[in-house]
């Protein structure tokens, strides 16, 4: 299927956990430039407690997306907040 209007790539901005800066930073400066994001956002309290914000992302244009419970991340330190088995310096290319 070829893209809209001739064009020959597309770029996804794309943004986890719903953090406070991407409402008060990253969509911003989405915005001025014409931009949109999709938000992936976990139910957390810092999402419930802002959720008037996260929903008027939506209502400009931004996607919100829905976050698994559970994926793989990087973690400096071994024993972290990240179990062993979901830190991306154990996956390999098999994997």
């Amino acid at each position: 299927m070829p893209f809209p209007d001739a064009k020959r790539a597309t770029l996804s901005f794309t943004y986890d956990d719903a953090t406070p800066c991407q409402i008060e930073r990253a969509a911003p400066a989405l915005e001025s430039r014409g931009f949109r994001g999709t938000f992936y956002t976990p139910v957390h309290a810092g999402f419930i407690e802002r959720r008037e914000d996260w929903a008027g992302l939506s209502a400009k244009g931004h996607e919100l997306g829905n976050h698994t419970l559970f994926h793989p991340c990087r973690s400096k330190e071994p024993g972290g907040w990240i179990r062993d088995y979901m830190n991306l310096k154990s996956y390999d290319s098999e994997r």
